[in-house]
């Protein structure tokens, strides 16, 4: 039996229809997996991404704050050092004030027991005072002793007082201050050869300084001061004579 054609033509349709079809689904199948694909990258790489981008940045921020922290420890340390220097020059500059204080207090004493042994029968009559206090030395003499009433001439008992002061002072230098004045502070009442009490007072501390002199004290190693009748500062012992000659005897 003969095939009618309009069959034949309907079965090419139905292929071709066929044929389109199955390249449509291809097509749309390949189209979802890109945007499968694309969607998972964007959603799971995307993130990775932007936290990657985040440590970056964290880890730049952390390493720029280690280094400030590094810079301002090693400049931390180096003031550290040059504190340490300065400390210690300090300390070795205090030990040898200490040392020479030491040294010094230790010259004097040595020389406070040689006064103290050749004044003895003065100050053992409490004719004179021989003190050392805060690291300096005093001799304090009355006036009396050295001197006649209201004169600026020192007596032969009084040179030999200052001379026997000369022979344990060879080599300190010597600060003379003269002071004049009654237990009641008033200044004594002078003659016709001071015009006043201070050039009664200093007449008096270049007399003493003068015989320390001749008694071989070197004349650079001696200052002399009147005072008139104010009291300088004094260690009390010697206070109690209101009119005398103090002789500091330095280091």
């Amino acid at each position: 039996m003969a095939r009618n054609p309009a069959w034949d033509d309907l079965d090419g349709l139905g292929n071709n229809f066929g044929r389109s079809s199955s390249g449509r689904w291809k097509t749309v199948l390949v189209l979802l997996f890109l945007i499968g694909a694309a969607t998972f990258v964007l959603a799971y790489y995307l993130p990775l991404y932007r936290a990657h981008a985040a440590l970056t940045a964290q880890h730049q921020a952390l390493s720029g704050k280690a280094q400030a922290n590094a810079d301002a420890l090693k400049q931390a340390q180096a003031e550290l050092s040059t504190t340490k220097e300065r400390r210690d020059e300090l300390e070795r500059e205090r030990f040898q004030q200490d040392s020479a204080k030491k040294s010094a207090l230790s010259k004097l004493e040595l020389v406070k027991a040689s006064l103290s042994s050749k004044l003895e029968k003065y100050s053992s009559k409490g004719q004179l005072a021989v003190t050392l206090t805060e690291g300096r030395l005093f001799v304090s003499l009355p006036d009396s002793l050295l001197f006649a009433a209201n004169k600026a001439d020192v007596t032969a008992k009084g040179k030999a007082v200052l001379c026997d002061i000369a022979k344990s002072t060879a080599q300190n230098p010597l600060r003379v201050g003269s002071v004049a004045g009654d237990a009641g502070g008033a200044a004594p009442t002078l003659g016709d050869d001071f015009e006043s009490i201070w050039a009664f007072t200093a007449a008096r501390a270049a007399s003493v300084a003068q015989t320390l002199e001749g008694c071989g004290v070197a004349s650079s190693r001696l200052i002399a001061a009147g005072h008139g009748s104010t009291q300088p500062a004094v260690p009390k012992e010697g206070q109690k004579f209101p009119a005398r000659v103090d002789l500091e005897i330095l280091p």
